[in-house]
């Protein structure tokens, strides 16, 4: 319903607290480049360069007719989270909307692999959803998943409608806080994350 939009604002704005002058920014999982296209309009040019890196072909194709239309700066590449076509210590920040539920098999060493491209000191920035905890949002989230978002989804999608797959993935993927054990294990520090919506959403931001 729109939320998104919000969460990824969100994200965006913790970015402008920063010095991002010359800086190499990595949309992990851009898909059709939406958040990198947000970052960008914000950015204002400041000889940043900007990377869309996703694994799905027919993603990266819907991302190229935005960049055409926008007239965007920013680069797309398709490659696997857990195999980074990088260079090591080559990007000074990373960004992700709702995807790391999405590489559940793979997410330890795709935070592996996000931790070897960052630079010494770079920061990660994901935008996750989640199951909320409090006792009366947690109901009606569940209620939303499994009985609102279907009708609307299949009234929106028809046949293309990914069934369960997205209430499935939020509701098995955890919670904030063994997420940030992930990133603790994978070896960042200043791990800390800001809920977004009641912990419909979570922010989590780390360093290398």
């Amino acid at each position: 319903m729109g939320l998104d939009r919000g969460w990824r604002k969100n994200l965006v704005s913790s970015l402008l607290k920063e010095d991002l002058g010359g800086s190499v920014i990595l949309d992990l999982g851009t898909g059709t480049g939406d958040l990198l296209f947000d970052i960008e309009g914000v950015l204002d040019r400041k000889d940043c360069s900007l990377i869309g890196m996703d694994f799905s072909s027919q993603m990266l194709n819907v991302a190229y007719e935005k960049w055409q239309r926008k007239g965007s700066q920013s680069s797309f590449l398709q490659a696997d989270a857990s195999a980074l076509p990088l260079v090591s210590n080559s990007v000074h920040r990373i960004v992700s909307a709702f995807v790391m539920r999405n590489i559940k098999k793979v997410l330890d060493s795709s935070l592996l692999e996000i931790k070897r491209v960052l630079k010494h000191s770079g920061k990660v920035s994901i935008l996750e959803m989640y199951v909320p905890q409090n006792f009366v949002l947690k109901a009606l989230h569940r209620a939303y998943l499994n009985r609102i978002l279907p009708l609307w989804g299949r009234w929106i999608c028809g046949s293309s409608w990914s069934g369960d797959y997205l209430p499935q993935t939020i509701l098995e993927f955890g919670s904030p806080d063994q997420f940030s054990k992930k990133l603790e294990v994978a070896g960042f520090r200043e791990i800390n994350y800001r809920i977004l919506l009641g912990g419909v959403a979570v922010l989590h931001t780390a360093t290398k």
